[in-house]
């Protein structure tokens, strides 16, 4: 062996949560967000995924805030070009502190997450208080606890993802529950903070206190 000697430890992948956990206004209800950027491969896959199932339950009043941007910008918003004007509100890509904000504005995560190794955004949206509605797929649940911080639907099933957004945004009590759930999965698991409890573990379980 080239280290006979290595030990192998894991760790979470963790954010900077700080900003996004501060309490702002009450969300708004019906208001969705996504987080992507606007390229071809797995994002226009995600968001072609998501706009199929949004068509499936326009006949509750969701809005769609994305924030993004990219080469392929142009072919996402033609993705959604039936719905009505008011439905989508495009952002552009914002700072960490703007996306903070739009976040808090928020009631639900969505993005399918179409070969997502982690999806970091995932994180972020769950710090701000958001349950996430993604699918099960890649690294996805290792971010997203299904039934606790959000919600995970079977890859390319449209209607189920779709019939899993209008489930929450049809339980306030649920979606609050998950919202706060989020929050303490975050804090405890994939914080900063957090990561810097296991390292200090994992350095003095295999190296001992170090003494300056």
């Amino acid at each position: 062996a080239v280290a006979p000697e290595a030990a192998i430890a894991t760790l979470k992948p963790f954010i900077d949560d700080e900003i996004f956990t501060g309490k702002g206004a009450e969300p708004e209800p019906f208001r969705l967000v996504t987080v992507a950027m606007m390229r071809p491969g797995d994002k226009m896959e995600s968001y072609r995924a998501l706009a199929a199932s949004l068509r499936q339950i326009t006949d509750i009043p969701w809005t769609l805030s994305v924030v993004g941007d990219g080469p392929a910008r142009d072919d996402v918003v033609a993705l959604f070009a039936d719905f009505a004007g008011d439905r989508i509100e495009w952002l552009g890509q914002k700072e960490p502190v703007d996306v903070a904000k739009i976040l808090a504005k928020g009631a639900l995560y969505v993005w399918p997450g179409c070969g997502e190794a982690y999806g970091l955004a995932y994180l972020e949206a769950q710090a701000a208080g958001l349950p996430v509605v993604a699918w099960a797929t890649a690294g996805v649940p290792e971010v997203v606890e299904n039934g606790v911080s959000g919600l995970l639907t079977t890859p390319g099933d449209h209607a189920a993802y779709g019939a899993a957004i209008k489930d929450l945004l049809g339980n306030e009590e649920k979606r609050r529950r998950m919202a706060d759930d989020a929050r303490n999965r975050v804090r405890n698991d994939h914080s900063l903070s957090a990561a810097t409890r296991t390292l200090d573990t994992i350095l003095r379980r295999h190296i001992g206190e170090c003494k300056l």
